[in-house]
């Protein structure tokens, strides 16, 4: 089970209009940063394709960002695992607060949700099979 610990929640304009644009920036401010906790696995292509295929990579820090339609919105994405000393998402999300998303284990999620100190924080999470 992986799960994802967030802050608050928006909703996109499909059509990709002006509304998308005010709605996501206002809800979100013009970045969103999702701390990931491993390198970049399949597990993870779903920010990377709301990110898009014309952002840049910052291959010293592990970081992917690009706009997330044309909303005005900037996705940053962080690998994990060595570019963050081996930390768990959890540890980063308290320690940095620029960070609005981070991969978690479920394990990790319940009592973190218990804790958070945010009080718009939430958590959203879907089974991953191994084989």
């Amino acid at each position: 089970m992986l799960a994802v610990v967030g802050i608050g929640s928006a909703g996109v304009d499909r059509n990709g209009g002006k509304q998308a644009m005010s709605s996501l920036r206002s809800a979100c401010g013009s970045k969103i940063v999702v701390q990931t906790d491993w390198f970049p696995e399949p597990e993870h292509a779903a920010s990377y394709q709301l990110a898009g295929t014309h952002g840049t990579f910052d291959k010293a820090k592990g970081r992917y960002t690009g706009e997330i339609g044309n909303t005005g919105v900037q996705l940053e994405i962080r690998a994990g695992g060595p570019f963050t000393g081996f930390q768990q998402p959890i540890s980063q999300l308290y320690q940095d607060s620029s960070i609005t998303l981070g991969y978690v284990n479920s394990d990790e999620a319940v009592p973190a949700r218990r804790r958070c100190r945010r009080s718009q924080s939430s958590a959203l999470s879907s089974s991953v099979r191994r084989s």
